[in-house]
C-alpha cells in the first residue's frame, strides 16, 4: 500500500506545482516546472519499475521471455520469430542492448506510458488540470498498466493523438495512430475514438446527430448481441485481429460475481455522471454528447466481458479519456458555487477510490496488489 499512496500524493502534488510554473513565461519558472514534471514522471515509473516480478500477471508472458529471446538472437532472427508487435518488439531489443535487467524493461515500459498521458495533459492544460488528469490515471488505470503493460501504451499513444486529431493534424494523428497499432493490435479502436470526436464536433445538423446516434445505438445493440460472429469476421474474414480473440469468445469468464456486479455499478455511475453534464449542457453537439458516447461504447464492450474473456479491454480506449474530460467538466459546471464544487469533486474522487480498493487491494486484479519489492522494500 505504501508505493501506491507514495503514487496518488506525491504524482498529483509535484505535477500541480509544475502545472503553476507553466503558467509563467519566464525561462527559470519553465525549467522548473520541467524539474517538477520530472519528479512527478519518475515517481511511478521507478516504482513500477522495481516491483518483483510476481506484482503483475503478464510479466512471463511478455517480458521476461522476450528479453532472453532478444538477448540470444541476432536482430533479424529475433524480429522474424517475434510473438509481439514490432514497435513493442522492437523497444525490448534496444532495452537488451543495454540491460538484460528486468526491472528496467519495466521502468521503460511504465516511463513510456505514463509521458504520453502527462504529454496529453501538458498540451490540455488550459482545458483540463493537469494534476487532475494524472490523478484520474493512477486511480484508474496505473494499476492495471502493472499487467496490460502493451496495450497500456497503446491507449495512451491513442489519446495523445487525439490532441491532434481535433485540431485537423491528420498527418501527425496517423503517425501516432500506427505508432499505436504497433504495440498492440486493439489500438485499431482508436478509429472509433476518432469518429465520435468527429460526429460530435459541431460539424452536423442537430437532426443528423441525432440519426448518427440513433445508428450508434443500434450498432453498439446488434454488436453486443452477435459478438461471436462479430468477433469470427474481425479475426477469420478480414483478419483485422488475431486470431486469439476469436479463442477468448469461446471461453467464459469465471469471474466473481460481486466483482462483476461492482464494476457495473461503477459503470453505470459514470454513465449517470455524463447524462446529468449532458442535461446540464442543452447541447445535442455538444462535448457532453461525445463524452456519454464514449462510455456508452465502454459500457457495451464491458457487458460483453461478462461473457468473452478480456475484451472488456477493449473499453479502454473509450473509457479514460472520457473521464479526463468529463470530471474537470462537471466541475466547471460549479465554478461560482465553491462548495457545490468542492462536494462534487470529493464524491468523484471517492468513487475512485473505493472502487480501487475494492478491485485490487480488495480483489488483487490481476495480481497486481499486493504491491511488493525486493529492491525498494521500504515500499512493501
Amino acid at each position: 500500500m505504501t508505493a501506491f499512496l507514495i503514487c496518488f500524493i506525491f504524482t498529483p502534488i509535484f505535477t500541480y506545482l509544475a502545472e503553476k510554473r507553466f503558467r509563467k513565461s519566464s525561462k527559470r519558472d519553465r525549467f522548473i516546472g520541467l524539474l517538477y514534471s520530472t519528479i512527478a514522471i519518475l515517481i511511478p515509473a521507478i516504482i513500477a519499475g522495481v516491483r518483483d516480478t510476481t506484482v503483475g500477471r503478464d510479466i512471463g508472458v511478455y517480458v521476461t521471455p522476450v528479453i532472453e529471446k532478444a538477448s540470444t538472437l541476432n536482430f533479424w532472427n529475433y524480429i522474424t520469430t517475434a510473438d509481439n508487435e514490432i514497435g513493442y518488439a522492437l523497444i525490448m531489443y534496444f532495452i537488451t542492448l543495454f540491460t538484460t535487467n528486468v526491472h528496467f524493461s519495466l521502468f521503460i515500459i511504465q516511463l513510456i506510458t505514463i509521458l504520453f498521458i502527462y504529454l496529453f495533459a501538458y498540451k490540455k492544460r488550459e482545458e483540463l488540470p493537469m494534476w487532475i488528469v494524472l490523478l484520474i490515471y493512477l486511480l484508474t488505470w496505473y494499476c492495471i498498466s502493472y499487467t496490460m503493460m502493451r496495450q497500456s501504451i497503446a491507449v495512451a499513444i491513442i489519446i495523445f493523438s487525439t490532441i491532434y486529431f481535433t485540431k485537423r493534424k491528420y498527418f501527425k494523428t496517423l503517425l501516432l495512430f500506427l505508432l499505436a497499432m504497433s504495440f498492440h493490435i486493439t489500438a485499431v479502436l482508436g478509429l472509433v475514438v476518432y469518429a465520435i470526436i468527429y460526429i460530435y464536433s459541431g460539424r452536423f445538423s442537430k437532426k443528423a446527430i441525432i440519426v448518427i446516434t440513433s445508428i450508434i445505438l443500434l450498432g453498439l445493440l446488434v454488436a453486443t448481441i452477435f459478438y461471436e460472429d462479430l468477433l469470427y469476421i474481425l479475426t477469420n474474414v478480414i483478419k483485422i485481429l488475431p486470431d486469439r480473440f476469436y479463442f477468448y469468445a469461446q471461453e467464459y469468464t469465471a469471474g466473481k460475481l460481486y466483482t462483476n456486479y461492482s464494476e457495473l455499478l461503477y459503470k453505470v455511475f459514470w454513465l449517470i455522471v455524463a447524462a446529468f453534464y449532458m442535461f446540464k449542457m442543452r447541447k445535442c453537439k455538444s462535448d457532453a454528447a461525445k463524452l456519454f458516447m464514449l462510455l456508452l461504447v465502454d459500457f457495451a464492450t464491458f457487458i460483453v466481458s461478462l461473457k468473452i474473456v478480456n475484451i472488456g479491454r477493449a473499453g479502454y480506449y473509450f473509457f479514460y479519456i472520457a473521464l479526463f474530460y468529463l470530471i474537470p467538466n462537471i466541475l466547471n459546471l460549479y465554478n461560482k458555487k465553491k462548495k457545490m464544487k468542492i462536494l462534487a469533486g470529493s464524491v468523484m474522487i471517492l468513487v475512485m477510490c473505493v472502487f480501487w480498493y475494492w478491485k485490487f487491494p480488495v480483489n488483487s486484479y490481476s495480481d497486481t496488489y499486493p504491491y511488493t519489492s525486493s529492491i525498494l522494500t521500504f515500499l512493501n
